[in-house]
This record gives structure tokens, sequence and C-alpha cells, in this order.
């Protein structure tokens, strides 16, 4: 379900919504604690949410808002779910990272909280029905996850938009250094490698592969290369007037 959901939201072309990209963009800028304490707030919100609904969709009335017993159970549902997700690191993960293991931790902190709810009812003889916690088990699970695979298919889109396509002259060792320093950077694409060595020419490197100037200048409009890196220490000034005259 998940994958199919994540599927369909990145068939939709998020570029239409300005004003939601450029909220996303400063989301994904502020710093880590921030993020962490927003990503709080909205689960709190989340499972506020859900609980209401799940009272409302069981009586079909508002008259459960003026119970004390309807408030007991919001808190305990809060205080049960947040600890857990801060156990299970949910908020140590932005949402543009966000996996299947974090639909997991929501899944599990829910029925949790959901167990913990059912035992409150029974202890306490709530005057609460136990199907309000199933209902707010499914309503949270689908509305937390669907938010974060929403945002991070958001993120992913503006990652391509912003993120530069490089391809790196030179498979030596700092050809590889360079590549390691880059390739878990969102901002950077290597897409090929360029090197004079016969040799190893058609090989390919993490994914990456490694070709001649002359077949990977074809590709450069394709490819939409931003950014040619020179990392040879031999010859590199003749190499780089080279690739100057050819390339201009």
């Amino acid at each position: 379900i998940i994958n199919r959901m994540f599927n369909l939201l990145s068939s939709i072309n998020f570029s239409k919504f300005t004003i939601l990209n450029t909220f996303i963009i400063w989301l994904f800028n502020l710093e880590r604690w921030k993020k962490r304490i927003i990503q709080i707030i909205f689960d709190v919100l989340a499972v506020i949410i859900s609980m209401l609904l799940a009272f409302y969709i069981r009586f079909d009335t508002i008259d459960f808002l003026f119970k004390f017993d309807t408030y007991i159970s919001v808190l305990i549902a809060v205080f049960i779910i947040i600890p857990f997700f801060i156990t299970r690191g949910l908020y140590k993960t932005f949402t543009r990272r966000v996996s299947t293991e974090v639909a997991i931790s929501i899944l599990l902190g829910s029925i949790i909280s959901c167990l913990f709810l059912l035992l409150s009812i029974l202890l306490f003889k709530f005057e609460i029905p136990r199907s309000v916690p199933i209902i707010y088990v499914i309503i949270l699970c689908n509305f937390t996850t669907s938010i974060r695979f929403f945002v991070r298919a958001i993120g992913r889109d503006i990652d391509q938009k912003i993120r530069k396509n490089i391809t790196i002259y030179g498979v030596g060792a700092s050809g590889i250094e360079l590549l390691d320093a880059l390739i878990s950077n969102p901002n950077y694409k290597i897409c090929q490698f360029i090197d004079d060595n016969p040799e190893i020419q058609g090989q390919i490197v993490e994914g990456i592969p490694i070709e001649s100037f002359k077949n990977a200048k074809k590709k450069f409009n394709t490819l939409e290369i931003d950014t040619l890196l020179i990392t040879m220490s031999s010859g590199a000034e003749t190499i780089r007037q080279r690739l100057l005259d050819t390339l201009s």
C-alpha cells in the first residue's frame, strides 16, 4: 500500500504547487532541532485529530467534546505514542528521507497506544466504546504516513530541480575520493566518469559508467551536465585547456 501510494505521489507534478514548494524548501533548510520540534508538534496534532475523528465516526455527533473521558483518552494517546516515536528515532530523520521503516514505527506506535487505551477503558471504566481506539489507529496510520510520504515526494521533486548533474574527469584516487564525497550529497548527481585510459573505459564504478571524452561529450546535453570536474593531477592544465577549447 505504501509503495503504491508513493508511486502515485511521485507521478504528481509538484512544480505547480509554488507556494507549497517554497514552504517545503524553507522547512528542509531549517536547523535540525527545529525540524524535530515541528515533527513532534505535527504528530501531537495528528494524534488529537485522529482521536477526535474516531469519536465522531463512532458517535456521529459532537457530544463527546463535552465529556471528560474524551480528553483523558487523547492525553493517554499522546503521552504513549510520542515517547515511543522518540525512542524509535523517528525524529532523527526528516521526511525527505522517510522510508518504510518509518511507516512500520508509526504502525507499532499506533497499536501500542491503542492497547494502552483499551487497557485504560477496562481498568478505569471510561465511557468510551472499544471501537474508538481501533478507528483511531486506522486514521492515525493513514494520516501521518501519507503526509510524510507526500512531503518526501515533494522534496525529491525539488531536489531533482536544484540538483547539479556532474561529470568527473579522471578515475584515479582523487576521482574516487571526490565520488565518495558527493554521492551522498542531495545537491549533486554524478552522471559520468571520463578517463583517457582505454583499458578502463566501458567499466562501471558505483553504478557510474567510465567513458572516453569523445563518447561522454555526446551525452552532455541529454544528461543536462552542469559541471565538469577535473581530478587528474598530471597534465591537468593541458587537459583543462583542451576541454575549454572543445566545450566552448
